[in-house]
């Protein structure tokens, strides 16, 4: 993915109390956040439908208070479908380097300048890059161009409408608008549970399969699940999941065999209960006590399903007589925690969708940073779409 990129990054580090601790330098992957941007644009009807984006530019927007080098986030820029139009681009916030900056932590408690778990905060700053910080930067890179063929991704034709009238909405507290919607069966779901229910304290998991479609009443792009298919040699224990070469080879074989023209759109897998021995009190404060991704968890998302429209399911057992149910998903290029639809739950009001008509999933806390609902810029304004 050609990604044009003309900056430097640095995160000044604070404690809380506002005491300079440090800089780091950031090297980011912007990938995630150009295949949301990418995806966005499909959404919308303006860029074509292809299975991973062919690429795009990266620039920062400055703080409209400290001004350069101070970023308050990042414009991610792509060309559009018929080349002629105007770029579309998309705004990604500061906290995309939240996870970044987290790695350099460790350095600050090895120096004393931080104790183990104490909070911080950061700044991002950029500076250009000169002509020979890009020669230099991959020797192996120079003399030579590696280019990516563009691969479609084909979309069925499906009434969003009519979808929607046969299934119930679930979704966080803090549900996000204007994300894809994603359908998934009560049947799977049910079969999910189930395997989760046997592994019982060790983790388990599997692959989401299903369609892409185009709204014939619009523009919009929303995911169907077909079915789960198990994943089988795994390594797994009580706080990990593995997916093999032989778990990916075996997934092939079972979409091939089914033969109904899906593809993979996500994966699930499952957490057993980590605070059963603990207090009420305990389990009232740590984070391992609701629906989580892990570090892990993001990492395998990352990288196989980096695209924009895949989503994770987790099934969490939080001492209750029912598993936690709840999805994630791409947001800004970050794994969020996000809303769907279940099929064959019963439709609320006569098929219309009431979000928390039912009790959503537990509130996953998504760290420091601002809350958009979905951004888009233009030449003229950095604006929220549904401020």
């Amino acid at each position: 993915m050609p990604i044009a990129d003309g900056y430097h990054y640095v995160a000044e580090v604070r404690s809380v109390a506002g005491e300079a601790l440090g800089t780091v330098a950031l090297t980011p992957d912007w990938r995630p956040a150009l295949e949301w941007s990418h995806w966005e644009g499909v959404r919308q009807g303006k860029v074509p439908p292809l299975a991973r984006c062919p690429g795009g530019t990266i620039e920062p927007i400055w703080d409209a208070a400290l001004g350069e080098p101070r970023v308050e986030g990042f414009r991610t820029t792509l060309e559009p479908a018929d080349a002629i139009g105007p770029p579309l681009s998309f705004w990604i916030p500061r906290h995309y380097f939240t996870s970044s900056v987290e790695q350099h932590s460790p350095s600050f408690v090895s120096s004393g300048k931080l104790q183990a778990g104490e909070r911080f905060s950061y700044e991002v700053c950029a500076f250009p890059k000169t002509e020979s910080d890009d020669v230099h930067a991959d020797p192996r890179a120079v003399g030579f161009t590696v280019e990516d063929i563009p691969q479609s991704l084909a979309l069925g034709s499906a009434s969003l409408e009519t979808l929607r009238g046969t299934a119930r909405h679930r979704a966080p507290p803090d549900v996000c608008d204007g994300e894809m919607p994603v359908f998934i069966p009560r049947n799977v779901i049910d079969e999910a549970a189930e395997l989760a229910r046997e592994a019982g304290e060790v983790e388990t998991g599997g692959v989401l399969v299903g369609r892409v479609y185009r709204d014939t009443g619009g523009v919009e792009v929303f995911s169907v699940i077909t079915a789960q298919i198990a994943a089988k040699h795994t390594k797994a224990d009580r706080t990990f999941l593995t997916f093999t070469p032989a778990t990916w080879t075996a997934v092939r074989a079972a979409i091939d065999l089914r033969d109904q023209g899906e593809i993979m759109a996500g994966w699930w897998h499952s957490h057993p209960h980590f605070c059963a021995a603990c207090s009420r009190e305990q389990q009232r404060l740590c984070p391992l006590s609701r629906p989580f991704f892990s570090k892990d968890d993001t990492a395998l998302h990352h990288t196989v399903f980096g695209r924009g429209f895949d989503v994770a399911l987790l099934l969490s057992d939080l001492g209750t007589d029912d598993l936690a149910c709840d999805l994630f998903g791409w947001r800004y290029g970050m794994v969020a925690h996000r809303g769907y639809y279940v099929i064959g739950d019963a439709p609320v009001n006569g098929g219309e969708s009431q979000v928390g008509a039912e009790e959503g999933p537990v509130r996953v806390d998504e760290g420091d940073g601002p809350r958009h609902d979905g951004a888009c810029i233009t030449e003229q304004s950095v604006r929220p779409l549904r401020p």
